[in-house]
């Protein structure tokens, strides 16, 4: 369980090269210890960082949400640089019959099946930010595979642009389309099996 200043700190690093940006609006004291301490951040398995992600969007959207009442009721201050986003593309896909081929995909990427059943993982907030962020032509193979309940339910989430959403979908995209290295070499990570096998 990450604490609240390793959540932080793990959003810090997300940004990489981008996180001078976020370290400079901090307090110079504050800013050094973040900074400092970014390596001493536990790393996460899939399943980790898929449940933090989660609750980092809903978070993100929360405050937004509340930002943008407060600028509507006229307690807030100018958000010109808030983008919302449009999670209300057109989701009225036909499904067709024969599978979607990903032939023209680079090899490292999983089969539009094994994408999709790693995408049913996730909830709903994050299916919707994927597929708002995903681009032609994986997003309309994606689509074209989901359910029209599925797709009626996410055209109902909203998903909001941030400044780390970038950074955020890149994680999420190596989380469910990226093969794993054992993917990648799956005659390798039999040998290496074999061998474990023949020293017990």
């Amino acid at each position: 369980m990450l604490t609240g200043k390793q959540k932080a700190q793990f959003l810090i690093s997300l940004l990489e090269d981008s996180s001078n940006e976020v370290l400079s609006q901090l307090k110079p004291d504050i800013a050094a210890d973040f900074s400092s301490n970014l390596e001493d951040v536990p790393k996460l398995n899939d399943t980790e960082l898929s449940d933090f992600l989660d609750e980092a969007l809903k978070e993100i959207q929360i405050k937004q949400q509340k930002s943008t009442l407060d600028l509507i009721e006229g307690d807030g201050e100018s958000f010109d640089e808030l983008e919302e986003g449009d999670a209300h593309s057109d989701l009225d896909m036909e499904m067709e019959e024969e599978p979607v081929e990903l032939s023209t995909y680079p090899k490292e990427y999983r089969a539009i099946e094994t994408i999709i059943k790693h995408l049913e993982k996730q909830s709903d907030q994050i299916k919707a930010f994927f597929l708002h962020y995903a681009e032609d032509p994986l997003k309309t193979d994606i689509k074209e595979q989901l359910s029209e309940q599925t797709l009626e339910r996410l055209n109902s989430v909203s998903v909001n642009s941030t400044p780390i959403a970038k950074k955020v979908f890149d994680k999420v995209f190596a989380n469910i389309v990226l093969k794993t290295e054992s993917e990648m070499n799956p005659e390798e990570d039999e040998e290496s099996t074999e061998e474990e096998l023949g020293d017990l």
